[in-house]
């Protein structure tokens, strides 16, 4: 494999969304002689303060290496075919700066390597957990200066996928039950309370993942925003929360309902966009299709007398 110390000039291909927010890292581990992109105004000198140089012009330089500072595989795998068909070294960002493009985890590979309960990483990334933690949450981080906590006793029935951007804060409660769900959050706060009860096919959407902007003033319209569920609350199939979207404690979420807005506790809301249809009311786990209770008291499961 390449070196950095086994070449004269350093070259950092890419400087898109990738390269800013590894920016530093990148600079200080590569230490470029000069900086590369198709997008950078050809007339210009320098950028960042380093010498700007054309694609073709790499190989004239006395043992070039290239950087590829590029997080999309298929980009990144066209890149290094144009590099291989030049004779030029290069190594992709994620190995100078010895952290992954994007990092995987399951339940099972957290508990495994970091039996502490605590994964914290170079890019300010932490998981917490326990001995608990299931074995079907996927978790991809993306960026940086995420914060992960899966409390005790969190179970997953068939999957929950998360995925976490830059700035995100994740929290899921103690006792929570979840089938199936995709969790996304950078730029926000997404917190789960205690004892909740997720059907499946549910979504959680702290942000839009592309921005939109006001052509009258050029500011976005759109930033992420936090999405808060209280203490046992259940959402029932294909539901999904937007940022902005705040459940309160006890509610119940109908099935195929979409809202970003704020509800308050022990209330069921349905709809596209969400609504109230009832208030004042609590819930029980016990399966309607072996159980048929009368009152709460008749129930095996009264976790909801604690949230009253």
């Amino acid at each position: 494999m390449a070196s950095i110390n086994d070449h004269k000039n350093i070259i950092i291909y890419g400087v898109g969304e990738y390269f800013f927010r590894n920016k530093e890292t990148i600079l200080k581990s590569a230490r470029p002689n000069y900086i590369c992109d198709r997008s950078l105004p050809s007339n210009d000198i320098e950028y960042l303060g380093i010498k700007i140089i054309d694609i073709n012009d790499i190989k004239k330089l006395e043992s070039p290496l290239v950087i590829i500072s590029i997080e999309k595989n298929w980009i990144v795998k066209e890149i290094e075919s144009l590099f291989d068909s030049m004779g030029i070294a290069h190594l992709h960002a994620s190995e100078v700066i010895g952290s992954p493009v994007i990092i995987n985890f399951n339940g099972e590979s957290l508990l495994n390597q970091y039996p502490s309960g605590k994964y914290i990483d170079d890019r300010d990334n932490r998981i917490y957990f326990d001995e608990t933690i299931p074995k079907r949450i996927f978790i991809n981080i993306v960026g940086k200066n995420n914060e992960i906590h899966i409390e005790k006793n969190v179970s997953i029935g068939e999957k929950l996928w998360v995925r976490v951007g830059s700035n995100g804060v994740l929290t899921i409660g103690e006792g929570t039950e979840i089938c199936d769900a995709e969790i996304m959050v950078s730029g926000s706060t997404i917190s789960i309370g205690k004892d909740c009860l997720f059907s499946r096919r549910i979504e959680l959407r702290g942000h839009d993942s592309h921005q939109i902007f006001s052509a009258d003033t050029g500011k976005r319209l759109n930033p992420a925003k936090d999405i808060v569920i209280g203490n046992q609350v259940w959402i029932s199939e294909d539901v999904i929360l937007l940022g902005g979207a705040k459940i309160g404690t006890g509610s119940v979420v109908g099935t195929r309902c979409v809202t970003s807005s704020e509800f308050e506790d022990h209330c069921v809301i349905v709809g596209s966009p969400g609504r109230v249809i009832r208030n004042n009311i609590y819930w029980s786990r016990d399966d309607i299709e072996y159980f048929d209770r009368e009152n709460l008291d008749e129930c095996i499961d009264k976790s909801a007398l604690k949230y009253i």
